[in-house]
């Protein structure tokens, strides 16, 4: 008898992170809907993270530890061994906003139709301090020169990384969003948003490093001219970046 394949699979990716792992995995085995899998990929932690976990006695837990290249490396070995029809991002220090997460997610795919992929919105936060990230909506690719989606806010259904291929692992901290526009733009795949908080995401993360919008650069000329982009990508920031500092200037 053929086993009957989970409704998600929840990823997390780790690396070093005992003091984290277990606000997120105690998050993930409160959720009363019970229809997941958990896969753990960690990166050759040397700090007691996978001793932790195997403390927890998580449902359904697989288990890689291996030394990889990086986040998105990581994240692809995750997919590869996920068995779940929706593949749903929760790495070590975000966690979900309470125990009816991901019932609610279920109910809201069933009402979107079972979309090609479903996001909501997260919470930030930097210690105790957090702010509501209500993420956008898309429209057209235009929406890509601006704005992308947090993956901590996003299901993605399985086989999309089967048609779209996995995430890109020559980008350091923007594959996701190179994957979103891949799947967007040249897969016509369907986007659906639903407002609804889905989890605390920890600020201090990869992609608020500077060389971000490099890499943003280098995706968006594959579809945008280099005006378009100057205009709606870094014309907006560098205003932001010049308003900013002379704030400082008359506060000095």
């Amino acid at each position: 008898m053929s086993k009957v394949s989970p409704r998600f699979s929840i990823i997390t990716v780790t690396h070093n992170a005992e003091n984290d792992i277990e606000k997120t995995f105690e998050s993930i085995k409160a959720q009363s809907f019970a229809d997941y899998e958990v896969i753990l990929v960690d990166g050759k932690s040397e700090d007691g993270t996978i001793e932790r976990v195997q403390k927890l006695d998580m449902p359904s837990l697989t288990i890689i530890s291996e030394v990889d290249h990086g986040i998105y490396d990581a994240m692809n070995k995750g997919i590869s061994v996920a068995s779940g029809e929706y593949i749903y991002f929760l790495n070590a220090a975000d966690y979900f906003m309470n125990n009816l997460v991901i019932e609610n997610v279920n109910k809201i795919i069933n009402e979107l139709g079972s979309p090609d992929l479903y996001y909501g919105d997260i919470v930030g936060y930097v210690g105790d301090e957090t702010t509501y990230l209500k993420q956008p909506e898309i429209e057209s690719r235009q929406f890509f020169l601006r704005k992308t989606i947090c993956h901590q806010a996003m299901f993605v259904r399985k086989e999309l990384f089967s048609i779209c291929g996995n995430f890109n692992i020559k980008y350091k901290i923007a594959a996701d969003f190179a994957w979103l526009a891949n799947a967007y733009i040249n897969h016509n795949k369907k986007f659906s948003y639903h407002s609804f908080p889905i989890c605390y995401y920890c600020l201090s993360g990869l992609s608020v490093k500077k060389n971000y919008f490099y890499e943003r650069y280098t995706i968006l000329k594959k579809y945008f001219s280099l005006q378009q982009i100057l205009f709606n990508l870094y014309l907006p920031w560098m205003y932001k970046r010049i308003k900013r500092l002379a704030r400082k200037s008359l506060n000095a």
